[in-house]
């Protein structure tokens, strides 16, 4: 009796002409969208790209917006530059100011009938107080007067104290003629004139608009002249230091708006016209 005999049996395919390629099976659709795999007649398995023609070519659409788009934006801010903002200076380096009324105490002695306090006006020539001097007989009384108008913005004494000859008692400035003090760039500064038109937005009115116009420019950097030696005169410092020309703005009188020294502001100025 013979052994069994195991058969080897291979898959039958379908015939192809010659030269013609091999027929693909389409896979299976099952509900959850086309399979990424392609099975071929011959054996090899091929991989398809899980997207349609149609995604691609809106795909290719949006690449092309997105770049239109960025070259508009470019081309905006250029046409910006040159119609608007080279004819502007802008600078949140600033802050309204005014000139100090230092109120000094004429003698050393004992302060009496004080009556400077914090935020009283006075006018030119006014008696604020008298000083008293102690230790001598008789004792000499010289009275303290206001050097100009202005209000009190700062008490620095009270009444009945020992003040020596030459303290400040008080410091006063005029609310008429508060300014604003923009600290412009170096690189800027060569484009201001005295006489150009400027806007001024303070933090405290957000939603206001104080039209000026430039007063003065300082002739120096600012805080260049000082007792103590700049950084810049080591010969050892290879560090350059960004410096600011101090630009004085006078504001348009305003009923509504009330300019206290040391309100952080931006100034705005027009150049170049």
């Amino acid at each position: 009796m013979r052994a069994p005999t195991i058969e080897k049996t291979t898959a039958t395919q379908a015939p192809t002409s010659a030269g013609a390629p091999p027929e693909r099976i389409a896979p299976e659709r099952n509900g959850a969208g086309p399979s990424p795999t392609v099975l071929e007649p011959d054996g090899f398995t091929y991989v398809s790209v899980p997207y349609s023609a149609r995604t691609v070519r809106n795909a290719g659409r949006l690449l092309i917006f997105v770049a239109v788009l960025a070259l508009c934006e470019l081309v905006g801010l250029g046409t910006t530059y040159l119609a608007h903002d080279r004819y502007y200076i802008s600078t949140d380096n600033a802050q309204v100011d005014a000139d100090q009324i230092l109120i000094n105490a004429p003698s050393s002695g004992i302060l009496e009938s004080w009556s400077a306090s914090q935020g009283t006006s006075f006018r030119h020539g006014q008696v604020l107080g008298r000083v008293t001097g102690v230790g001598g007989v008789p004792r000499v009384s010289r009275v303290i007067k206001a050097p100009g108008p202005g209000l009190v913005g700062l008490k620095a004494v009270a009444d009945r104290t020992y003040v020596r000859a030459g303290q400040t008692l008080a410091v006063g400035y005029d609310p008429q003629r508060v300014y604003i003090t923009a600290r412009v760039p170096e690189t800027d500064v060569r484009r201001v004139r005295v006489g150009d038109a400027a806007e001024v937005r303070l933090d405290a009115y957000p939603n206001r608009v104080v039209a000026g116009v430039v007063e003065q420019l300082q002739s120096s950097a600012a805080g260049n002249f000082t007792i103590y030696p700049s950084i810049d005169l080591d010969p050892t410092n290879i560090q350059k230091i960004d410096q600011y020309i101090a630009v004085r703005v006078r504001p348009a009188i305003t009923d509504d708006i009330r300019l206290y020294p040391g309100l952080n502001a931006t100034v705005t100025i027009l150049v170049g016209r």
